[in-house]
């Protein structure tokens, strides 16, 4: 069946429902209760999106290899989910979840099965001979596990790991201690780390796998005080990755009984709305950038690990992975009660003696059935303080800000952090069982914000760690976009909703201006060196200087940092690394130092010659855009850019303003043969004073390349702009508007 603009009625099971398509491609699902909304959303989910569900819950299932391509790639996303045991702690955590949470997600699944049973699965399932399992309750805790973990906890697994490996290369422990603050650092831990049998090079085949491929965000909300309406706004973009077809959210809106409606993004698979707003209540998140994830060095002697003076046999699961072209392979993992253990052959039934690294993560052995209870009572909150008390159970590390009808603003961190010794960033002895986590604090000693006098909250990926606590993020993106959003809502004035999606798209680096302060000094008296100079700090697709600011930024990190990590290394995790987009502000503070450590006296030679060197290509001739240099194309999901253009699988090329300290974040990385482009996946703007919402979709609703609404938002989105839903009261039903107009920077 096909969705369209008029009102179509169905039926799943007892419970009527209707649906229709606004000019926009929104779905508007109508239904008597919030259950039967659900029905509604899987129901849509299963039309809209069934393939990108069934490949999500694949990849949950470690079964990549055994549908797809059988890549080493493909093989180590599979190892990765089978040695955290994703699947067995959704089992256990079915029994967690509350009856009314239960009946909830089991009327979502109802939804996708009644699609399935009327359709059945499309051509591409068949081609790649995908399973039409019934969608279940278990498969809807699987989607939040794996991406709880794939791309955003792994990004500090990741770090933690780099660092690991940097100290057994021999790399200088005075540097690693001043870039990454290590202050636990000494002589018998680095000794300890050399003798570590440890698995898994620098560069590292699931991370070419990303479905949420860096996580930088920003959202706010203004107190009333602050807006021209006087009511709040609320406003976030989520940077996630934006080079895939179909985008990563379903945007969507929802009524039951009179004038209960919810609007925003859902994910595909998952009940209920992520993000958004409702006739009460406006709530979105940013990455909060909490540490979850910690390695301890364990002792290994015949199948047992030790603690204190005891040797514990260790428990070992098989997981039998099956690669199309080797058939079924049974793998071993064995675990501790810190976490499961690194080894380099997980085929092995057997494990030497030996010192090893164990993986320990907060959600490890616990499902995520917490955090679906915490999503369903919070879209039922009619203030802030209410939602807050829900948000404080998430175990996802999230910073929430929130906005009511009343007109109340807070922000609300989220997240199940431990209660470590140290920093976390370095492997402590899981022997000494002090070293250990001792629990986790509870949700009540997270950050907390209420109508603060200063009339907004902010988050943008920066560190809100709390005065009187250990530190619960350990690494955290620079405060650029923090600093950049604070000093204009400082402004004392009322910001219009146009100058929200202006400020949205502010392309204006504080780490240009401040880099720049000292690198004027060197530039080359020459054609880029004169367009560099009168750079304005901004990124515009068509600004030179943004593009020869880059040239000189990455010439600067090579000459500095290259000696220390080695070539091969700063090769991978450089600046076209998603690595690096985690921990650039480190670097940036070297670059921007004095300190002998790292220069001698020779610094002012030094980047006098890189600069000069890295400008002389471009003295003469051609001097390419920040645009033209950065043009990419958005790929269907499952071809990944493979088949050729004139299919119409892929949209593009696109040219976007930003990068990685702006506002309006853009990026390029590259993983192996892959590239990963990631900036804001949704734009989503609202003035609680009225029933309307701006936003804009990185695609379109649809995955099916025929369809109109496959790349519908594509053109809005690439611009920075918005389309217009509003939600009338008096008719109870949606309409489309248009689009918000331009406005300046204030």
């Amino acid at each position: 069946m096909e969705i369209t603009k008029d009102w179509k009625a169905i039926q799943i099971d007892s419970s009527y429902l209707e649906l229709r398509r606004l000019e926009s491609g929104l779905v508007n699902i109508r239904a008597n209760n919030p259950i039967d909304l659900q029905k509604g959303l899987g129901f849509v989910h299963a039309h809209d999106r069934i393939m990108q569900m069934l490949v999500t819950r694949i990849v949950g299932r470690g079964e990549l290899t055994k549908y797809f391509l059988d890549t080493e790639e493909g093989y180590a996303v599979d190892l990765l989910v089978r040695k955290l045991g994703f699947r067995r702690d959704i089992l256990q955590d079915l029994h967690v979840l509350t009856p009314e949470v239960l009946q909830w997600t089991q009327a979502y699944c109802d939804g996708v099965n009644a699609y399935l049973k009327k359709e059945g699965l499309p051509f591409l399932c068949k081609l790649f001979k995908v399973k039409s399992d019934p969608w279940t309750v278990a498969d809807t805790l699987l989607i939040m596990k794996t991406l709880s973990y794939i791309g955003i906890a792994q990004q500090q697994e990741r770090i933690e790991r780099l660092i690991i490996h940097a100290i057994r290369d021999g790399v200088s422990f005075d540097k690693l201690k001043h870039l990454f603050k290590l202050n636990e650092i000494d002589q018998e831990r680095i000794a300890l780390i050399k003798k570590l049998k440890v698995a898994l090079p620098y560069f590292d085949n699931q991370m070419r796998f990303q479905p949420f491929q860096s996580a930088m965000s920003n959202n706010w909300v203004l107190a009333p005080e602050k807006t021209a309406s006087g009511a709040p706004y609320m406003c976030v973009d989520p940077h996630l990755q934006v080079n895939r077809l179909p985008s990563s959210w379903y945007e969507v809106a929802g009524q039951w009984g009179e004038g209960n409606y919810q609007i925003g993004i859902t994910l595909p698979g998952f009940p209920g709305w992520i993000m958004g707003k409702t006739s009460h209540l406006s709530a979105s998140f940013t990455y909060g950038m909490i540490d979850t994830v910690d390695f301890f060095i364990e002792e290994i002697k015949s199948g047992k690990y030790k603690r204190g003076e005891d040797w514990i046999p260790l428990t070992v699961r098989e997981e039998r992975v099956t690669r199309k072209n080797k058939g079924k392979i049974p793998h071993y993992f064995f675990e501790s009660a810190a976490g499961v253990i690194e080894r380099e052959n997980p085929e092995s039934p057997l494990i030497e003696d030996g010192f090893y690294l164990s993986l320990a993560w907060a959600q490890f052995r616990q499902g995520p059935a917490a955090n679906l209870n915490a999503l369903m009572h919070l879209w039922s909150c009619k203030t802030v303080d209410e939602a807050q008390m829900y948000l404080w159970a998430m175990t996802l590390p999230c910073n929430w800000v929130i906005a009511d009808h009343e007109g109340n603003i807070g922000l609300q961190q989220s997240g199940r952090v431990p209660k470590r010794k140290t920093s976390g960033l370095l492997p402590l002895p899981a022997w000494e069982e002090e070293n250990l986590w001792q629990g986790f604090y509870m949700g009540t000693d997270l950050v907390t914000e209420i109508n603060p006098t200063r009339g907004f909250c902010l988050s943008a990926n920066d560190n809100k760690n709390k005065p009187d606590f250990p530190p619960f993020t350990t690494i955290h993106l620079p405060d650029y976009r923090y600093r950049r959003l604070f000093k204009l809502f400082s402004q004392n004035k009322h910001f219009t909703i146009e100058e929200m999606r202006t400020i949205q798209n502010d392309c204006y680096s504080i780490q240009a201006e401040e880099l720049m302060d000292q690198l004027k000094a060197y530039l080359p008296a020459t054609r880029p060196g004169k367009i560099l100079k009168e750079w304005d700090y901004c990124y515009h697709k068509h600004s030179q200087g943004a593009f020869l600011f880059e040239v000189v930024y990455k010439a600067l990190l090579k000459a500095v940092f290259s000696p220390i990590f080695g070539k091969s290394v700063w090769e991978t995790y450089g600046p076209g690394h998603a690595f690096f987009s985690f921990n650039f502000g480190n670097f940036d503070q070297v670059l921007l130092s004095d300190d002998r450590a790292w220069f001698g006296d020779q610094k002012k030679t030094l980047f006098r010659s890189t600069i000069r060197k890295s400008l002389l290509r471009y003295t003469i001739g051609h001097i390419p855009t920040w645009g033209e240099s950065n043009s990419f194309y958005m790929n269907y999901l499952l071809f990944d850019g493979r088949l050729p253009k004139f299919f119409g699988f892929d949209a593009g090329p696109i040219q976007l303003n930003g990068n990685r300290a702006t506002v309006d974040t853009f990026q390029i990385f590259k993983e192996g043969k892959r590239r990963f482009v990631t900036s804001a996946s949704y734009r989503f703007i609202t003035d609680m004073g009225r029933h309307a919402v701006y936003t804009a979709l990185a695609g379109g609703v649809s995955e099916k390349k025929r369809s109109p609404h496959y790349t519908s938002d594509i053109p809005l989105w690439k611009e920075g702009n918005c389309k217009q839903t509003l939600f009338d009261p008096f008719t109870n039903t949606f309409t489309s508007g248009p689009p918000l107009k331009k406005h300046n920077i204030p």
